[in-house]
């Protein structure tokens, strides 16, 4: 069987393809593939009344699911948990909006070529605002922003 480019497909792949085109009504399409003479049933998309069982060692998508809806929740907490102590800090030291701005962003492990692209500024004003801030809070690093943010529980 030649495909739409001229070139021929294989075998099983054709088959699948003329049993799709073929089947008979009330015919499976995993039926119709295997009198059609394809190799592989396995490459023919099963009906939602055909369950396919495929043995591997990776989790299970349910346990997967599971772990990724975790994951998320966490993910969604982080932020809400970042703002709220950023926003704490800005208050107990008077930080200007912009200040508390970039605050977040670098509490949020953003660099400062990020954050300036972020905020549609220059590195060197994300610098002068890093400074500014630093000063305002007495620290001298980024970890130490962590960790006074850690303190604000």
């Amino acid at each position: 069987m030649a495909d739409s480019l001229g070139g021929s497909l294989p075998t099983d792949l054709a088959g699948n393809l003329a049993a799709d085109r073929h089947a008979a009504p009330g015919e499976s399409p995993l039926d119709a593939a295997a009198k059609a003479g394809a190799t592989n049933p396995s490459a023919h998309p099963l009906t939602p009344d055909q369950p396919r069982v495929v043995k591997t060692d990776a989790p299970s998508r349910v346990a997967r699911e599971g772990a990724d809806a975790k994951a998320a929740d966490a993910e969604e907490a982080a932020p809400e948990r970042i703002t709220l102590q950023v926003q704490a800090l800005a208050a107990r030291y008077r930080l200007t909006s912009r200040e508390t701005e970039v605050t977040e962003l670098v509490a949020r492990g953003h660099t400062v070529a990020r954050i300036a692209q972020m905020l549609f500024v220059s590195e060197n004003t994300v610098k002068t605002h890093s400074k500014r801030i630093y000063a305002k809070l007495g620290i001298h690093r980024r970890q130490d922003l962590l960790d006074l943010l850690g303190q604000q529980r």
